[in-house]
This record gives structure tokens, sequence and C-alpha cells, in this order.
């Protein structure tokens, strides 16, 4: 089977956008992704949308507020994962051959949902005497540690050089660089992973700078429009023709 490329892509910047809903949101990144390819509207076929905190049919309103209707969406909830999920299960779609063009995408406006850390599912009775992310995320770095002898200047390394890419993007919520030295200086969140100290000051200074939010939750995303390749294009043009009310009444 021929390979599943990506025709373009999408992205809102990162923040808060009190303003704004998450259809919207994800409507100016799905136009963006569809600029970016050069295709249309009407060449999309499907769509997997990844969400954990929109509700119900959050796929049929964000592609709704896109202008498109009238193709299958499914919604993929896959907690931190969701995302990629959407993106892995619109792939094996075009691998399939079911479809030549469709779209992938990850969208939350969780500035609406929360004030402050995620809250755990009350369920969740681990969550809730405190095995949330960062704990969870803490555990497995020791874990690291102890099976293959990583350092935490190698671990601060990592959100340095994340920090240096984030300088390069526009659209990224928090664009200084800092150095490991700087990671290795910020507090304890869960030993071993420390917090940005500037971003803490910036959040304590009213006048403050782009760091004054790092409390706040984020909401925005990237979306991206795959295809199938265009030997596998042609041959589904060549079906339809063959049998244009088989694929009318597929599609709607």
């Amino acid at each position: 089977m021929e390979g599943v490329y990506i025709a373009g892509v999408g992205m809102t910047a990162f923040g808060k956008h009190p303003d704004r809903s998450a259809a919207d949101l994800a409507a100016e990144a799905i136009l963006g992704a569809l600029d970016d390819a050069g295709v249309g509207t009407m060449d999309i076929e499907a769509a997997w949308v990844g969400h954990v905190y929109q509700g119900m049919a959050m796929g049929q309103r964000a592609l709704g507020a896109a202008g498109l209707s009238g193709l299958p969406i499914t919604n993929v909830e896959n907690a931190c994962s969701s995302g990629s999920t959407a993106i892995f299960e619109a792939a094996m779609a075009l691998r399939s051959g079911a479809y030549d063009m469709v779209l992938a995408v990850g969208v939350e406006h969780l500035s609406t949902k929360f004030r402050g850390a995620l809250q755990p599912d009350e369920s969740d009775i681990e969550a809730q005497i405190g095995l949330t992310m960062p704990s969870v995320y803490a555990m497995r770095a020791r874990r690291h540690f102890e099976q293959y002898g990583t350092t935490p200047r190698q671990l601060a390394a990592i959100a340095a050089k994340n920090k240096f890419n984030a300088s390069l993007n526009p659209l990224a919520q928090f664009k200084k660089p800092i150095s490991v030295d700087e990671v290795l200086a910020g507090p304890l969140i869960a030993e071993p992973l420390h917090r940005d100290a500037r971003a803490l000051e910036a959040h304590a200074d009213p006048g403050g700078s782009e760091l004054d939010r790092v409390e706040d939750s984020l909401s925005g995303g990237v979306r991206t429009a795959l295809r199938a390749p265009h030997r596998q294009r042609l041959a589904r043009h060549h079906r339809r023709q063959q049998h244009p009310a088989v694929h009318r009444e597929r599609v709607h």
C-alpha cells in the first residue's frame, strides 16, 4: 500500500480566547489547513475530530463553523492522545482506500472548563488522592532515571529545547527561550519536574508579559488535511465515473 501524506496544516494561536468558542477556533485552523493544502471544502470526504472536554458533537459543530457538511465525522476521545489518535484513524482510512482527502482535527477550549489545573474524574480514586498527571510523569521520569541512568540535567534539556522551538513559532503562547540552568533553578512541581521561575514572576506582576497566563488553561490546536497518493486518487475517480449512483448513495 502506498503512503499517506500531510497535504496542509492549520493552527490557531495558543492562549486564552474568552470571546471565542471551540468551534470558532477549530474553524479558523481547519480553513487554514485547507488553504495550506490548496484545496476547498468540497474536496474533504471525511473528518476525525479529537477532543476531551468539548461535549457532544464537537466535530459536527467545528466542521459546520468551517462550512463543511454532508460528510462522515468521527469524534475521538483518547485523553492527551485525542488529536494524534484522530490523525492515526484518518490515515488508516486513507490507507484502506475508502477516501482520498480527509481532515484530522484536535481542539480544546479549556479556559471555559477549568480554573487552574485539570480536575480528575470523580471516579478516579488514585487521582483524587494525588496521582494527577504531574505526579504520573514525575514517577515515569524517576523510573527512567533508575532504568537508563538519565539525569535531571538531560531532562531539563528537553524543556529548554522545547522553549527554543516555541520562540520560533509566532503562534506559541510562551516565546522566550530558557536555558537548562534556568529550568533547574525553577521550583519543583513534582520531583524531578521543575517549573519556569520566570513564568511565576511574570504571573505575579500585574503589568505582566506573555507569561502572565501561565496558570490559565490553553485553547487552540492543529488541524491536518491528509490525502492519499495521486495514483490512488485517480483509481477512486475512475470508480466514481463507472458507478456514480453508488458513490452518491455513499456520500449522502
